[in-house]
């Protein structure tokens, strides 16, 4: 996916976030961030099988904050 392409794509999936939820602000907020860190944890997914152990403080730290949204 080209740079351009990623841009679009997360410009639409906030979109949608907002424009399917426009009287709470705080859950869009939310969902937002949800989006945001579910792509950081996509990028470490798509490693290949050893990106789990280089990567496993960047990984737990990123499902770390992925539960603190998800207790706002």
């Amino acid at each position: 996916m080209t740079p351009k392409e990623k841009a679009d794509l997360l410009f639409n999936k906030m979109d949608m976030i907002i424009y399917t939820d426009q009287d709470n602000w705080k859950s869009q907020c939310v969902r937002c961030a949800l989006v945001v860190v579910k792509e950081i944890l996509d990028v470490y997914e798509s490693l290949d099988e050893d990106a789990d152990i280089m990567f496993k403080t960047e990984i737990d730290y990123w499902e770390e904050v992925k539960s603190e949204i998800e207790k706002l």
